[in-house]
């Protein structure tokens, strides 16, 4: 498996790790194929979760967390409900579908002279 599948595949485990310990029952799609990871239930609540990895880069002298998040295809709102990023230290950001901007990327923090500036989706931040 190629590393990335790797690490995609930690991100998923992890953030389903997340929800079952905030009391939600998990239940794995039966295949890769499906535009959800997973689909999480309490109390009759029902939610599928997109999952991606949040990872550092940096360009002149500047980091940047963020998170790849457009597919081949747009998403629709049939796909999924929640969006969690799982950055480093297994933080998680839990963005509800309808909040999911349409660029390709998003940035969660900027890293600058040991300053650290983060972006609106702070208020998304659920597991720190």
């Amino acid at each position: 498996m190629h590393d990335s599948h790797n690490r995609g595949a930690a991100c998923e485990y992890t953030a389903a790790a997340h929800f079952a310990s905030q009391g939600w029952t998990i239940f794995w799609t039966p295949n890769g194929s499906n535009p959800c990871d997973f689909i999480i239930r309490k109390r009759g609540e029902t939610k599928g979760v997109q999952v991606k990895s949040a990872a550092w880069l940096e360009q002149g002298g500047v980091k940047y967390l963020r998170a790849s998040v457009s597919p081949s295809r747009p998403y629709v709102s049939s796909d999924f409900d929640l969006l969690a990023i799982v950055g480093p230290s297994e933080r998680i950001w839990t963005i509800p579908f309808e909040h999911i901007p349409e660029t390709s990327t998003v940035y969660l923090e900027k890293k600058k002279d040991g300053e650290v500036e983060t972006y609106e989706w702070d208020q998304w931040l659920t597991k720190t």
